[in-house]
């Protein structure tokens, strides 16, 4: 993925998917969806919301966060602690 500031371009080496983990990190595990897209968006020059939600999916999926949607329009993310671990549905 790469980055265009001050007409130069730069080459991230670090997967989006980490970078979202310590974005969650740095907002003590929890950030509104808006506000990521936000912050991805001054890091990465142009991220499409397809890209972040296949990220969050798969981060979702491995079981690192949980994503609670609260409007038609805005999600929670919460990254996964162990006293916080949520359930999959078959163990409710």
């Amino acid at each position: 993925m790469a980055s265009r500031r001050k007409k130069l371009e730069v080459w991230f080496a670090k997967p989006l998917k980490f970078v979202i983990i310590e974005l969650i990190n740095l907002a003590q595990g929890r950030i509104a969806f808006t506000e990521l897209m936000d912050q991805l968006k001054n890091i990465y020059d142009n991220i499409s919301i397809n890209q972040v939600n296949r990220t969050l999916m798969a981060l979702e999926i491995e079981g690192i966060i949980h994503v609670e949607v609260v409007s038609p329009k805005e999600r929670i993310i919460e990254k996964i602690t162990r006293e916080g671990a949520y359930l999959p549905v078959t163990e409710d």
